[in-house]
C-alpha cells in the first residue's frame, strides 16, 4: 500500500502506517502526508495518537495531540505527583471511607473531572489552556507553573494532560456515538497507604421505560467497570450492572492467582455490603482474567486490531 501511494519505505513510515491501519483509518497519501508532517513537528507523539485523533475525527492540533498523548501514554503513572498534594487536589479517595461518604466523594470528582476546559479543544484549541477556570486541571496547570524545572512541574504538567485527554474522549463520546457511549474517568486512590491507580469506564444512567416487573429486571440502570491497580494486589476489575428492579450482578475479574482465591474467599462479605446498599445481590463471580483492554474511548481499537486490513491480503 505505501508502495502504491508513493511514499518512502522507511521505518517512521512504515510505523505510522501501522498505527492508521490498526484503527481502520484509510492508507492514503493525504494521511500519510499529513501524519509525517505532524509527528515532524512533535517528536514526543507516537504515531498511535496521530492515528487515533483521525479514527476519532478530531483535528490534529498541537493541543489535542498532547491530551491524546497523557491517555495514551499513561504519563501520569510514570510521573507521580506526591500523596499530599493529590489530596490537596481531592483527587485521592481514601479506602477508609464509609460507602456513602465515598460515594459522595467519588460523585463530586466526577463533577470536577467533568467540568474542565477541554471542551473548549474542538472548537478553540490555541486557547484553551489559556482560560481562567476554577478545576481540578486549571490548579494543576497553575502548580506546574509556579514549581519551574522541578518533578512537582513535571508531573503536575503530565496529570493535566491526562485529565484533558480524558475529557477530550468523553466528549467525542457524547457527541459522535449515536447509542450512549461510556464516558472514562482515572484517577488514584489509596489503598494501605499507597497510591493504586483507579480507572472507571461509566455508562449514562437511561430513564426507565419498563412498565412490568419482568421488563424492569431486563431494563439496566447501572453500567459501570471499576478498575483498580496496585502494587500488592494487581489488577482488580469489577463489572457492576444494575437492573430498574434493584438486581445487582458484579462479576470481578483478577489478574493474580492468590487475588482471585482472596476475592472468593470475600465474596459473601462483598454481597452482604451490596446489600446493605438496598441491591438485590446475585452471587457475585470471580474470573481470572490475564488480558485487560483500555477502557477510555478507542482504547479496545487499539488493543484488538482489525486482523484484515488490506482485502486483497
Amino acid at each position: 500500500m505505501l508502495i502504491e501511494i508513493g511514499a518512502t519505505l522507511s521505518p517512521a513510515n512504515f510505523a505510522l502506517a501501522e498505527a492508521l491501519a490498526k484503527l481502520g483509518v484509510p492508507l492514503t497519501e493525504t494521511n500519510m502526508i499529513e501524519g509525517q508532517s505532524i509527528l515532524a513537528r512533535l517528536p514526543d507523539v507516537s504515531p498511535a495518537v496521530f492515528a487515533l485523533s483521525k479514527a476519532l475525527d478530531l483535528p490534529p492540533t498541537p493541543a489535542i495531540m498532547r491530551a491524546l498523548s497523557g491517555v495514551l501514554d499513561r504519563s501520569s503513572m510514570t510521573n507521580r505527583l506526591d500523596i499530599g498534594t493529590l489530596d490537596l487536589l481531592s483527587l485521592l479517595p481514601h479506602s477508609g471511607h464509609d460507602a456513602n461518604s465515598l460515594s459522595l466523594y467519588i460523585r463530586n470528582l466526577f463533577d470536577k473531572l467533568g467540568q474542565s476546559t477541554e471542551n473548549k479543544l474542538l472548537t478553540d484549541p490555541d486557547t484553551a489552556n489559556t482560560l481562567k477556570v476554577y478545576d481540578i486541571r486549571s490548579s494543576l496547570l497553575e502548580l506546574a507553573a509556579t514549581n519551574t524545572g522541578g518533578q512537582t512541574a513535571l508531573a503536575a504538567d503530565k496529570h493535566a494532560s491526562y485529565i484533558e485527554g480524558q475529557q477530550l474522549l468523553n466528549q467525542v463520546s457524547v457527541d459522535r456515538t449515536e447509542s450512549s457511549g461510556p464516558l472514562y474517568f482515572a484517577f488514584p486512590i489509596l489503598l494501605a497507604s499507597r497510591e493504586a491507580a483507579c480507572e472507571v469506564q461509566l455508562w449514562p444512567a437511561k430513564d426507565q421505560k419498563s412498565r412490568t416487573a419482568e421488563d424492569a429486571d431486563k431494563e439496566e440502570y447501572l453500567h459501570a467497570t471499576i478498575r483498580v491497580d496496585s502494587e500488592r494486589l494487581g489488577v482488580i476489575e469489577t463489572t457492576l450492572i444494575g437492573f430498574w428492579s434493584g438486581r445487582l450482578n458484579c462479576t470481578l475479574y483478577a489478574a493474580k492467582p492468590t487475588t482471585v482465591r482472596l476475592l472468593k474467599r470475600e465474596s459473601s462479605s462483598l454481597a452482604k455490603a451490596l446489600g446493605a446498599l438496598g441491591w438485590s445481590v446475585a452471587p457475585i463471580t470471580v474470573v481470572k482474567k490475564d488480558r485487560f483492554v483500555a477502557l477510555w474511548l478507542g482504547g479496545e481499537l487499539l488493543d484488538n486490531p482489525r486482523v484484515r486490513v488490506d482485502q486483497r491480503i
